[in-house]
């Protein structure tokens, strides 16, 4: 932010007013200054153009040029190249594939904390 000193110590009353004012005041007055100025800037960049948001099509479409899966964070991100393109879930989802994804229920309730899931436990 660029600050014009003669317009801010005008502001202020001029520089015998400025002179009289201790370091603190001084550094106060700068702030609610900088404050005014900066809220003035806020709202006159809001009658701007609107930021465009990324239709959905756009989204799908990024999936495989990235390395990391959107919303995943940054500790699932792909060392080994980009990411693939998850396989819908059917329309009449079962426990079993929600919690299988599209691995078949053999495979996915092997593990041994796949035993507390619903879908994996034996009947």
């Amino acid at each position: 932010m660029e600050i014009d000193r003669r317009a801010f110590i005008a502001s202020l009353g001029g520089t015998a007013a400025v002179s009289l004012m201790d370091s603190e005041a001084k550094a106060d007055a700068l702030e609610h200054w900088m404050e005014e100025h900066l809220d003035e800037q806020v709202a006159g960049g809001q009658g701007a153009a609107p930021q465009k948001f990324p239709t959905a099509a756009e989204l799908e479409a990024q999936i495989e040029t990235r390395n990391y899966r959107r919303g995943a964070g940054s500790l699932f991100v792909n060392g080994r190249g980009n990411v693939k393109r998850l396989e819908p879930m059917p329309k009449n989802p079962s426990r079993i594939s929600s919690a299988c994804g599209s691995r078949p229920p053999t495979t996915c309730c092997r593990a041994p904390r796949a035993r507390s899931r619903p879908a994996c436990r034996k009947k």
